[in-house]
């Protein structure tokens, strides 16, 4: 497991993580654009 010598060797497990972890952080990244884009603009056009 994490941070021992035995690592599982099957690469089709640690590349369905590697892919899971690129679209959990893609997702993370625009939910975390739109609200910050949501934000800014209600911003600007409150002034």
């Amino acid at each position: 497991m994490i941070g021992t010598e035995a690592q599982p060797t099957n690469p089709t497990l640690q590349w369905a993580i590697r892919i899971l972890g690129l679209i959990a952080t893609v997702a993370v990244t625009v939910y975390v654009t739109r609200i910050a884009r949501k934000a800014l603009e209600e911003e600007v056009s409150s002034n």
